[in-house]
């Protein structure tokens, strides 16, 4: 993939980022990002960070 990323279905401290639209929900993902200290942003986030204009 550009940009360096690579897709993952599941976090580990290894990831930088959960790109996620509903990053203060409360959904399993978004409590183990919190819990492994990873970075949630939106997609909009994301693209601004890679220079993708939406």
């Amino acid at each position: 993939m550009t940009c360096g990323a690579s897709l993952t279905e599941t976090l580990s401290p290894t990831v930088d980022y959960l790109i996620t639209n509903t990053p203060d929900s409360g959904t399993a993902k978004n409590k183990k990002a919190i819990e492994l200290g990873i970075k949630r942003i939106t997609e909009a986030q994301f693209n601004e960070m890679i220079g993708r204009i939406t």
